[in-house]
């Protein structure tokens, strides 16, 4: 069953009825619509500012800081949010 569904979707992938499969490899378009246009520390102040009065809330930034050097930056959004979201707190 499962051979004949993976035959029959890359049959029609191949043929182009997809719209996606062009000159013998496949194109992928992602398009977010709901994009916001804050940035991750203004996010995170807004979700501070909302949680104002719910101190249960913990987020671990120095061991994020530290991920995000050992991930060679790639967690710097998680960070930015982080630090926004203690910001809130301290105004």
């Amino acid at each position: 069953m499962n051979s004949q569904l993976h035959d029959y979707v890359k049959k029609h992938y191949e043929n182009g009825d997809y719209g996606n499969y062009h000159d013998g490899k496949y194109e992928y378009h992602y398009e977010n619509f709901t994009r916001d246009v804050r940035d991750d520390y203004e996010l995170g102040f807004q979700k501070g500012k909302a949680d104002r009065f719910n101190h249960f809330r913990f987020f671990p930034l120095k061991l994020f800081k530290k991920l995000n050097q050992l991930f060679h930056g790639k967690l710097h959004e998680v960070v930015d949010y982080i630090e926004g979201y203690r910001a809130a707190f301290q105004h």
